[in-house]
């Protein structure tokens, strides 16, 4: 499977040419023009492509992002760290009571406000003391036009961003008029950022955004309904590791991700996965994961060796088939997640007693038996016995799951 173009990314300068930010750019089809679809699903897309699909840390250099938010999106805070992210407030978006609460709710958890093309309009006073950058497009808004605006702006502590710079002479224009950011051709074009797309189960993420309109939501219970889903609780994993989220240490299970991120980051990452309109898969492949999962888990927790982590052992058996998902080979999956050594070692090269229990995982869903390695599991201290009712009850837990997806 081919790389293909996630979104593209234009650098923000400030007044001695240093890079300030990237802002991310929606793009599908060719990489060198901006496609115009639904607002809050390209948004969702560039979200989604900039913090689970690569490395953030590779397409920002440690610089926030400024990307663009529809009327609909503002009232969905972003799961990520909101000192690495700029809101960029639509010019189309109407400025209701509703936007302005909206925006003083991002305000108050931290995120910068960017006002995206901004022309004056009377009524506008709320709205500008909540921003901390207005964009002015210097290209295509008269000079007389543009040095009325600033001279508006001076009141407000904001700082002024030239959109649109195409030249030297516009650079020094717009540094003489008071502008302190700059983005536009003259100091670089939007460059595509191109990567593989991850493809979570929109399934998954409809069951938990039902699940969450239920006012007594429990952790143990986004828990249950994430552990079913292996793309979903990957992107999960890889948001709450990324920096943009900034917990400053490693999360390694599901259950401690979603306890850091709470209910309200859930809730945001289940809307970005649905807004996204992406796939649900295969039931075969669905139902395998689910038998690695549970039937592992269920094994450790029986182990004399393991019977502390048979969470561990779960997200092992569920991850360990990703590669049919994605199209990519396992090891350069797993290398972007921070397992520990001995995890990744379980999950790619089934080495250790977690990759003994994950061997005999694989076989029991594939009903081979004679591939069970039958001394193996006598040294985990687990019986023929005790494997067979494992099995069976795990089949009927994946038929339950299974039965309450339909």
């Amino acid at each position: 499977m081919s790389d293909t173009v996630l979104f593209a990314r234009q650098p923000i300068y400030d007044t001695k040419h240093r890079v300030f930010g990237y802002e991310l750019l929606f793009r599908e089809g060719q990489a060198d023009r901006a496609e115009f679809s639904h607002g809050s699903a390209a948004t969702a897309s560039v979200l989604l492509d900039a913090f689970s699909a690569l490395p953030v840390e590779d397409v920002l250099n440690g610089k926030p992002a400024f990307i663009n938010f529809t009327a609909q999106l503002l009232n969905q805070p972003p799961p990520v760290d909101p000192s690495r992210v700029v809101i960029e407030v639509l010019e189309e978006i109407e400025i209701t009571p509703e936007v302005l609460q909206a925006l003083k709710t991002l305000k108050r958890l931290g995120y910068s406000i960017a006002l995206d093309d901004y022309v004056f309009l009377s009524g506008h006073e709320p709205l500008l003391a909540l921003a901390n950058i207005v964009k002015i497009d210097v290209l295509n808004t008269p000079l007389d036009d543009i040095k009325a605006l600033v001279e508006r702006l001076q009141s407000y502590p904001l700082t002024l961003l030239a959109e649109k710079v195409e030249t030297l002479e516009m650079f020094k224009l717009c540094l003489g008029l008071g502008f302190r950011l700059f983005q536009g051709y003259y100091h670089g074009r939007p460059m595509a950022v191109s990567g593989r797309r991850l493809t979570p189960s929109q399934r998954g993420a409809m069951l938990l955004l039902d699940a969450l309109q239920k006012n007594d939501i429990s952790l143990a219970k986004l828990e249950e309904i994430i552990r079913t889903d292996a793309v979903l609780a990957l992107k999960i994993m890889q948001l709450v590791n990324s920096a943009f989220i900034g917990v400053g240490r490693e999360v390694t299970s599901i259950k401690r991700a979603i306890t850091l991120l709470g209910i309200e980051k859930i809730r945001s990452m289940s809307t970005l996965l649905v807004l996204a309109g992406l796939e649900g898969k295969l039931p075969a492949l669905f139902a395998s994961s689910l038998l690695r999962a549970r039937v592992g888990q269920l094994l450790a927790e029986h182990s004399s060796v393991l019977s502390s982590e048979g969470d561990q052992q779960f997200t092992v058996g569920l991850f360990s088939n990703l590669d049919a998902y994605l199209d990519m080979g396992l090891e350069q999956i797993i290398e972007r997640l921070p397992f520990a050594p001995a995890v990744r070692e379980a999950i790619v090269n089934h080495t250790g007693a977690s990759g003994q229990l994950l061997d005999c995982a694989i076989a029991l869903d594939q009903a081979d038996l004679d591939q069970i390695d039958w001394r193996a599991m006598s040294t985990l201290g687990i019986d023929k016995a005790t494997l067979l009712e494992a099995y069976i009850e795990s089949l009927g837990w994946v038929s339950s799951v299974l039965n309450s997806l339909d």
